[in-house]
């Protein structure tokens, strides 16, 4: 049983990431969601029941952390909200936030 657990957790990632296609959007002009899609594959962070390139950005929020200006992008997926904190002047993602069930 515990072997079939395995097999079932790998089959659904395999669905859910490794086929995901991380491309710039024409909605997206600073390239946040092609950022957010890539540290999401890269990291193997599982996003269901959305895909690494299915979200859309819902809002934006500017704060300062230590002097440094961070942007989080608040996402439209799932349940309470998912959201990822971008430092803007390097591109760097800081951390990535799954919303509460």
């Amino acid at each position: 049983m515990k072997y079939l657990t395995i097999l079932l957790t790998l089959l659904l990632y395999s669905c859910n990431s490794a086929q995901v296609d991380c491309s710039k959007s024409n909605v997206d002009p600073d390239g946040y969601l092609l950022k957010t899609c890539e540290y999401l594959v890269k990291n193997q962070i599982d996003v269901s029941p959305t895909k690494a390139n299915e979200y859309k950005i819902k809002e934006l929020l500017s704060s300062t952390e230590n002097g440094v200006e961070l942007i989080e992008v608040k996402l439209n997926c799932c349940f309470l909200g998912d959201s990822v904190v971008i430092n803007p002047s390097t591109g760097k993602i800081i951390k990535f936030n799954i919303g509460d069930k």
